[in-house]
């Protein structure tokens, strides 16, 4: 049940996913479960969506020391159980997350068709990753 003070309800219904009376309800509801920062940083925790080379200062008594450091190759990219865990975390579904991730930038659009893909094909039980276009043909 979604209210607005322009209308005195409306019942939410799949066939009327796309009105924007819907998008807008879904837009707030992702914002307020799940935080624009609240979700950065939970991210951020799990290693994901910081700058893959690191720069720090050692000091000591012979002066400083520039460190460079980089991520392992892999190491950021947003996994289906990255996704598992915002999801809890924030009490949404697994398709809410998804969105929350790709619509704050931290997953582009090709990770998302891939994890959702990949969610569907764990879900009716195959553990096969989706085949892209171009692969093995």
């Amino acid at each position: 049940m979604l209210v607005d003070r322009d209308r005195l309800g409306i019942v939410s219904r799949t066939t009327e996913r796309d009105s924007l009376i819907e998008v807008q309800a879904n837009a707030f509801a992702a914002t307020f479960l799940a935080p624009d920062d609240g979700a950065r940083q939970f991210m951020a925790g799990l290693g994901k969506g910081k700058p893959s080379r690191m720069r720090a200062y050692v000091f000591d008594e012979a002066g400083d020391v520039d460190v460079e450091a980089r991520a392992g190759p892999g190491s950021q990219d947003v996994q289906l159980s990255d996704v598992v865990q915002l999801e809890h975390h924030f009490g949404l579904s697994r398709l809410a997350a998804l969105y929350r991730l790709r619509n704050l930038r931290l997953i582009t659009e090709p990770e998302f068709e891939g994890l959702k893909a990949l969610d569907e094909a764990a879900r009716v039980g195959t553990c096969e990753a989706p085949r892209t276009r171009g692969a093995g043909s």
